[in-house]
């Protein structure tokens, strides 16, 4: 016990009562924490504002490094698009030398029906189709007929059960300033696609063929390849015999329509069947 807490008073032992005034410290402490919750949720909104700016700022330089329209149409129509490789032989070689032609091609049917530019493999020797996977698959085709004037052929591989390309049979929806697509894999691996993207502007007739025309000049590794809109919908087939002068002068691109080239394919295929 504390001496200065006691006093003697005849000698009886007087204790002196502390003073503690609960009803005085008690408001103070839940004004403080009160003061503290609010400060804190200043603080952590501001920080958390920061965060969601930055994130955003993140997100917006990623979009602006990658189409996400380009992404998807890629990601819905790769397993339908293979490489064409023609070897045609050197006319100016005494020795019988063959030339290598690469383009693009289009799984028309699960049974290996495949459709590509007939300029790239007119007089092909041997034909083969590259998958885009990383196993190198590697198939010999064989050409089951073409259409020489509007550039279209089919060719055949064996096998069943490939991922068949989504063609759009009427492109009467199909206008000026449409955004579009043209994808080329002509080596058939997974990452070896060329890719352009843009708009239509122009679609045109010559006499029962319809033909789009886009805004930009594509490879010539994309010909025979397809020009899609943003839902990954076929709308065409670059032709090379068209094309060739347009590279030359970057004046865009021609397609033959999907609806015309679908009409094409099946009258090859239903000939080819009844031989």
């Amino acid at each position: 016990m504390d001496k200065k807490d006691i006093n003697t008073l005849g000698g009886n032992i007087i204790f002196k009562e502390k003073s503690i005034k609960h009803w005085n410290r008690t408001p103070i402490k839940v004004l403080f924490l009160v003061l503290l919750s609010i400060l804190c949720g200043i603080i952590g909104g501001i920080i958390f504002s920061r965060f969601n700016e930055s994130y955003k700022s993140r997100m917006s330089d990623h979009l602006c490094k990658y189409d996400a329209n380009v992404i998807n149409v890629i990601n819905r129509v790769n397993c339908s698009i293979v490489g064409v490789n023609a070897y045609l032989k050197d006319i100016s070689s005494s020795e019988g030398k063959l030339i290598q032609n690469n383009l693009t091609g289009v799984i028309y049917s699960e049974d290996g029906y495949i459709i590509t530019s007939f300029e790239g493999v007119k007089n092909a020797d041997k034909i083969y189709i590259k998958f885009p996977t990383t196993l190198d698959i590697v198939k010999e085709a064989k050409l089951i007929g073409y259409n020489e004037e509007y550039d279209i052929c089919v060719l055949k591989i064996s096998g069943n059960g490939y991922v068949n390309g989504n063609f759009k049979d009427d492109i009467a929806g199909v206008s000026h300033g449409l955004k579009v697509i043209s994808l080329g894999n002509q080596y058939g691996k997974s990452n070896t696609y060329t890719v352009y993207s843009g708009i239509v502007n122009g679609v045109n007739s010559n006499g029962n063929m319809v033909y789009i025309k886009s805004d930009f000049s594509i490879n010539e590794l994309n010909f025979g390849g397809p020009i899609c809109d943003i839902e990954g919908q076929i709308l065409g087939i670059g032709s090379l015999k068209l094309n060739r002068e347009l590279i030359t002068q970057g004046q865009g691109s021609i397609y033959i329509s999907s609806q015309d080239v679908l009409n094409i394919v099946c009258e090859i295929i239903e000939s080819a069947t009844l031989i």
